[in-house]
């Protein structure tokens, strides 16, 4: 019988990509909920093996202006009380530090674009480059595990069995053809397209593993 998987995405370009096709070749069924800011309908969280938690242009630190986003919360920690796992990633991952009691902040400037990130754990989470696009970020929850950081903050964590992340694994080209609009007037916007064109094959792979390995946490340690 195939694990349940929940994917929560803050709209339909910010999809799980790659790591959605990691999941389903692991043997995850996924289930798609799109938090649009309209009232938002979640499924039972019982049952539910695995959280996806992707991107989104909002910001959890305006959680009190925003009752889908307190819904969203409500339902992350009630599935993780229940027995799901995370995997959340760039608003996803600072959803999981939320939940998990830490604090998420506008960092005061922007990280665009291949990045490479510190390790501490290289067979979890390799140097990259991984794909960045965020503003705010968080701090490491109680009892969590740095695994990646940059002058910009921490980049992963893991605690338990949960993996937050900084960065956008899952990104396709596809995805970021549907985020290039957004792009600020400084970032080359053609340059940044071609340079994701050209990564796609090795990003895929870096995004199975790094799935791989986080389907081994909290087995031995």
């Amino acid at each position: 019988m195939p694990m349940q998987a929940v994917v929560i995405e803050s709209a339909k370009t910010n999809s799980a990509g790659f790591m959605a096709e990691a999941a389903t070749e692991h043997g995850y069924r996924l289930e798609q909920v799109v938090v649009d800011g309209s009232a938002q309908s979640f499924p039972d969280p019982e049952g539910i093996d695995l959280l996806l938690i992707t991107g989104s242009e909002e910001h959890w630190y305006e959680i009190a202006d925003h009752p889908h986003l307190q819904a969203e919360l409500t339902f992350i920690q009630a599935a993780m009380n229940a027995g799901s796992r995370v995997l959340g990633m760039c608003f996803g991952g600072q959803a999981l530090a939320l939940a998990l009691g830490a604090e998420v902040f506008d960092n005061g400037s922007r990280e665009i674009g291949w990045i490479k990130v510190n390790t501490s754990d290289p067979n979890l989470i390799s140097p990259g480059p991984w794909f960045a696009w965020h503003e705010d970020a968080f701090s490491l929850p109680q009892n969590a595990r740095l695994l990646a950081w940059n002058e910009f903050g921490v980049q992963a964590f893991a605690h338990g069995r949960h993996l937050g992340l900084q960065f956008h694994p899952e990104l396709t080209p596809e995805m970021l053809t549907g985020w290039a609009p957004d792009l600020p007037a400084q970032v080359d916007g053609e340059a940044l397209m071609a340079e994701t064109a050209g990564e796609a094959a090795r990003a895929r792979d870096r995004a199975f593993a790094l799935f791989k390995m986080f389907e081994s946490l909290g087995e031995t340690r």
